[in-house]
């Protein structure tokens, strides 16, 4: 009792402060601008201040806004307070993420308790604690264990066990340091891959990622923990992809879902990035069958409606589309569109869906041979700005089906037009990650100097035709190539 005394005590001393939490129960009347707020946030009614502002007050003015203004920020505070009492064991955490809040919210009351003089209740809550934070590898807490019982031994004068929280911390210190080391390499690796809204890869990034790989697998074999192996893990992959070639992904892929399916280390977030390239890889190796199974499995693993889980419907659509299929294609491609989340989506997400949307158009009149020549490239192009402005990646395949199109309408002139765009766009793809468009871009701007003699196209391109269609260099597909490129140029030969 006596650690409890000294809280009660302290209680008794201090006035407790007013408390507002929110209280769904409460609130689910819609009798106040509060309830009102909850209510269309929950159900994705209001997606900006100004829609808020209006739906609302119904009007757009300096006092409503000042008033928005007032509510906003005390809605903002009970949500905060709020978190700190939500029941872990009826939220859908998994025991790891369960431990990290707990343990964080046990820090907290640790610092109050020693700011308040409670030292007996705050070396309690730790001791009955520190073996929780070594065994879950949070070594931040555990480092900050170990300092507070150091300096309590000290107090009391007992050396022995002074020196062992000591050396406790100097070890938890050390391993949180490799971690935090790893971190920073991992996110430098991100930041390479990702900074550049060229379509070009540079030969120095290459060797700057090959050392920062190789100091991830130096941290990972200095202190090998669940943070160091993942980061080194997710940079193979990252980097993999980067250079255009999936030789182990599948292997690192299990590697990750074995790290983060231990039984009191479960990671749905690193399951899921391993699904998804699992997916990629199983497209570039032609396994379309294998890759629409297990992943129709693994998108179990994303929270419907989320922007996880539409890029793995995203994949779905795609192994459907290589495999020409062109029914369940269209369902995908209504499920993504028809679902409520699609219209929060970000822009750029949306913009993609509509070329693969352009793309299915074409798979359809040419396997079904309806021949209706009804793709609006024009129109597209106008609905996808996103990638047409920055000329990335999925703007490649706009031109190829823009390049598609004016040959199946036999508009030569502006076909060729449009292959000096193409000429001068792939004069900046690397020999690595972009190779097979890079191929396909060379087929195409074969046609003209071969002056559209059908024959002469077909043999000096059929060997570039076959190593598309194998993959036997082991290349990533792009996420770009919609459909695959062998199959497109059957429908450019067929109307040559």
């Amino acid at each position: 009792m006596e650690s409890i005394n000294e809280i009660v005590k302290i209680l008794s001393r201090k006035r407790l402060d007013k408390i507002e939490l929110l209280d769904f129960n409460i609130l689910s009347d819609d009798t106040s601008l509060m309830s009102k707020l909850l209510s269309a946030s929950l159900k994705e009614e209001v997606l900006s201040d100004t829609d808020a502002l209006l739906y609302l007050y119904q009007k757009d003015n300096p006092k409503s806004q000042q008033n928005f203004r007032r509510l906003k920020s005390r809605f903002k505070s009970r949500i905060y307070n709020t978190l700190f009492f939500i029941d872990q064991n009826k939220s859908n955490f998994s025991a790891h993420q369960r431990v990290i809040i707990e343990q964080n919210k046990i820090v907290q009351t640790v610092q109050i308790l020693r700011r308040l003089g409670a030292n007996k209740s705050a070396v309690d809550l730790i001791k009955n604690n520190f073996h929780v934070a070594v065994e879950y590898q949070l070594y931040d807490i555990a480092k900050f264990y170990s300092f507070e019982l150091a300096k309590h031994s000290a107090v009391f004068g007992n050396i022995k066990l002074f020196e062992k929280y000591k050396a406790n911390y100097d070890d938890f210190l050390n391993k949180e340091e490799i971690i935090q080391s790893a971190t920073f390499v991992y996110y430098q690796i991100q930041l390479i891959v990702h900074e550049s809204k060229e379509i070009r890869k540079a030969s120095s990034d290459k060797l700057k990622l090959d050392q920062l790989l190789a100091q991830l697998e130096h941290y990972s074999h200095l202190f090998s923990n669940n943070d160091t192996s993942y980061f080194f893990l997710r940079s193979k992959l990252l980097i993999n992809e980067y250079l255009g070639k999936y030789e182990d992904s599948l292997d690192t892929c299990q590697a990750i879902i074995q790290l983060s399916t231990q039984d009191n280390f479960k990671q749905p977030v690193w399951q899921g990035i391993a699904a998804l390239y699992k997916a990629k890889t199983f497209l570039s190796i032609g396994d379309y069958n294998r890759g629409f199974l297990e992943l129709s499995k693994d998108i179990l693993l994303f929270k419907e409606g989320g922007l996880n889980w539409l890029t793995a419907m995203e994949f779905l659509l795609k192994l459907k589309m290589f495999q020409l299929d062109v029914s369940s294609a269209e369902e995908l491609l209504n499920k993504i569109i028809k679902h409520k989340s699609f219209k929060s989506a970000p822009e750029h997400f949306k913009q993609r869906i509509s070329i693969y949307k352009s793309y299915w158009l074409l798979m359809q009149d040419e396997i079904e041979l309806k021949l209706n020549k009804r793709i609006k490239v024009a129109k597209l192009i106008n609905d996808t700005t996103y990638y047409v402005s920055d000329k990335l990646g999925f703007f490649l395949a706009i031109r190829f089906l823009e390049l598609i199109e004016q040959l199946r309408a036999g508009d030569i002139f502006t076909f060729e037009e449009k292959c000096i765009l193409l000429k001068k766009y792939s004069k900046q793809m690397s020999q690595n990650a972009l190779i097979r468009d890079k191929d396909f871009s060379t087929m195409i701007l074969s046609i003209k100097s071969l002056k559209y003699n059908k024959k002469a196209i077909f043999e000096k391109n059929h060997k570039l035709y076959e190593d598309l269609q194998s993959n036997k260099e082991k290349n990533f597909l792009n996420d770009f190539e919609v459909l695959p490129y062998h199959f497109l140029w059957e429908i450019i030969l067929r109307y040559l």
